[in-house]
This record gives C-alpha cells, sequence and structure tokens, in this order.
C-alpha cells in the first residue's frame, strides 16, 4: 500500500520524531543515518539489512518510535507478520503526536492486510486517517482503506439512529372521523389515534464475498434491522395499556446475490434471492422471499440505462394474509457535469393479496 515515496517520507518523520543525540563520536552512524539507510534499504528491498539496522536502534534505545515503524515494516517485507504487528502495536503505544500515531496505524495497517486480516486493518487505516497530519496523508490513508476494502471478503456496516416520531403506530391525525357518509361524527379510540414516541433503530448488514474475478463476484448477505420505541406521557395518556413495544419492528434476511459482465458487454446484469422473516410487536409477522434481475447497458460515456424485475412473496403470520407481488423498473441515467446525473425512470407493480382474491 505504501510506496516508494511515501516511504522516503515516513523515514523522514520518523527522523524528526525520534530523539536526537547532542554530539556524534567519531565515525560512528548517528541513529538518524541509521534510519535512512533502514528506509532506503527497505524501499531497495532489502528487508534483511533493514533488519539489522532497526535491530541496532532497538537495543540503542527500546522506545525509538521511528525505528519501531521502520521494523515492522522490514518484518512485514520479510513475511513476519505476527511480529510485524507486535512492533505497530509498541510504536502506537508510545506515540504523542498524531504525525507518530499515523505511521504507527500504517505500520499495523500494513501487517495485519498482509496476513490477511483486512477486517482489522481498515479499522486501523481509519485511525491513520484520523490522526494524518496533512490533508494529503489522510488522502493517501483514505485510498489505502478504500484498497484493502475492495479486497476484503467481509464487509460490515453498523447504523444507529435516534428520533421523534409524531406518529409511530400509523394512527388518525383527527380525533373523529365518519364512516359511509353518515351525518355522524364517531370518536376515535386513544390507540386508533396518532401517538407520538421516540424511535431507536438499529442494524446491521455484512457481506462475505464467495468468490471474485475480473467478470463477476458473488456475494452472501446477511441483514439484521430492529426498530423500537418509547411512547411519550402524552401518548400513554391518551392510550392507556399501549406499550411502545406494541410498535416494534423486526427484521431478519439473507442474500445470495451474483453480478458479471459478459465479454463484449457494455454493462453488468446480475440477479439475486433473499429469504428473510419480520416480525411485528414482538410476534412472527411474515416470511418473505424474493427473486430479482437487472441488467445495466452503456449507451455513452455520460448515459447509461437499466431494466430490472423483481418478484415476492410474502407468507402472512398470526392473521397476516398472503401475498404476491411483481415489480418492473428501468430508466435512463445521463450525467450533466458538476457531479450531478439527471434520471428518468418508469416502475410498474401488481400485487395480490389472499384476502382480496376471496
Amino acid at each position: 500500500m505504501i510506496g516508494l515515496r511515501r516511504l522516503l517520507a515516513l523515514a523522514a518523520l520518523a527522523a524528526a520524531l525520534a530523539p536526537r543525540p547532542s554530539q556524534a563520536e567519531g565515525t560512528a552512524l548517528t541513529p538518524e543515518a541509521l534510519r535512512e539507510l533502514a528506509a532506503t534499504a527497505i524501499a531497495e528491498g532489502r528487508s534483511g539489512a533493514a533488519l539489522t539496522l532497526t535491530q541496532a536502534l532497538l537495543a540503542r534505545d527500546p522506545d525509538d518510535g521511528g525505528a519501531l515503524i521502520l521494523h515492522a515494516r522490514a518484518l512485514r517485507d520479510s513475511g513476519n507478520f505476527a511480529p510485524a504487528a507486535q512492533a505497530a502495536r509498541r510504536a502506537w503505544r508510545l506515540s504523542e503526536t498524531d504525525a507518530a500515531r499515523h505511521m504507527a496505524s500504517l505500520a499495523m495497517a500494513q501487517a495485519l492486510a498482509s496476513s490477511g486480516q483486512r477486517t482489522r486493518a481498515q479499522w486501523w487505516l481509519r485511525r491513520a486517517a484520523h490522526h494524518a497530519p496533512t490533508p494529503a496523508m489522510r488522502q493517501r490513508a483514505v485510498q489505502d482503506f478504500r484498497y484493502v476494502q475492495a479486497r476484503n471478503r467481509w464487509a460490515t456496516a453498523l447504523s444507529v439512529s435516534v428520533g421523534p416520531r409524531s406518529n409511530i403506530n400509523n394512527g388518525s391525525a383527527h380525533e373523529t372521523t365518519r364512516l359511509y357518509d353518515l351525518p355522524y361524527d364517531f370518536r376515535l379510540s386513544g390507540e386508533a389515534q396518532a401517538l407520538s414516541g421516540t424511535e431507536l433503530s438499529l442494524g446491521v448488514s455484512t457481506r462475505y464475498r464467495l468468490s471474485e474475478s475480473r467478470q463477476h463476484k458473488t456475494d452472501l448477505l446477511f441483514r439484521a434491522h430492529q426498530r423500537i420505541y418509547r411512547l411519550t406521557d402524552e401518548a400513554r395518556a391518551q392510550a392507556p395499556g399501549v406499550e411502545g413495544s406494541d410498535f416494534a419492528f423486526g427484521s431478519l434476511s439473507a442474500t445470495l446475490a451474483h453480478e458479471a459482465r459478459d465479454a463484449g458487454a457494455s454493462g453488468p446484469h446480475g440477479f439475486a434471492a433473499t429469504l428473510g422473516q419480520t416480525w411485528y410487536g414482538g410476534e412472527p409477522y411474515m416470511l418473505f422471499a424474493q427473486l430479482s434481475a437487472n441488467r445495466h447497458w452503456a449507451i455513452s460515456p455520460r448515459t447509461g440505462a437499466h431494466a430490472s424485475v423483481t418478484l415476492e412473496g410474502q407468507a402472512g403470520q398470526g392473521g397476516t394474509a398472503d401475498s404476491r407481488k411483481l415489480r418492473l423498473a428501468s430508466g435512463v441515467t445521463r450525467a450533466i457535469g458538476g457531479g450531478h446525473r439527471l434520471h428518468l425512470g418508469v416502475i410498474g407493480t401488481a400485487s395480490r393479496s389472499e384476502d382480496a382474491a376471496r
């Protein structure tokens, strides 16, 4: 991930961070000169020479942060990934500035990525970006993160949100209603009216790449989501006996997705199959299965088109009706400059419910 120029810059920073002796004795090399020699040896692929130089530096001062970073790189280049991570971690613990933390984080990320631990490497690259002493170094750490992320079989995302909701039960905004045009107003119960509260939404999704080549990728995805509610004092007074947990909603699903690009094709095509379960109010609500397929075409360098078809079946539980749905979609997207895009699309949906069919 770190090229020759960056390595030499790292060596310069390491030399600046390390303690300097007050005076060189005779013709002996100073620690600064040893660090520069070690960095040059690493850049030239001579990890053995670099190890000898960094070991000499660490024998002189075990807390030499710059030497530890170079030592970690030399160990990594020689295939000693676990000791490289140990050296980088020690450099991190000794670091006192953002520049030192940035370099130690990069060294740790390199050791972990080289040993196949790409998820942990991404964590350390986030640290490197956070502590980068210059915008350019931060940008490079972000590029390294994306490079590792693209090659990581595992990818996980977490989401958390908290916010007020004025109608968590999808109730009426009015206190009364009329039925069949009768000239009478019927008063709605408190729980039939809109109830306000606070929503806590939690989500996690993880992807494992089963296979990948230049022409295709196949992923297995798992998603879990939960929304829980707490009623306001006003809502509890309006609907005694009703709890926020009565409206909690959860879902769990697994998806197998495949995307490919045929030789000579202007765009990719793919399909996905999903199986999932939902819960409402703590009780099983619905089983669902979904099949989808899509195709993309490049009409010009700035214009693309796409089409998709989705078939979904839902098996109701606890009195919920079964249903089926077919969705067709197509569209055209054009880049119009300034990072903006213009999209024109058409969507058609046909659905059938067992209750409606009776």
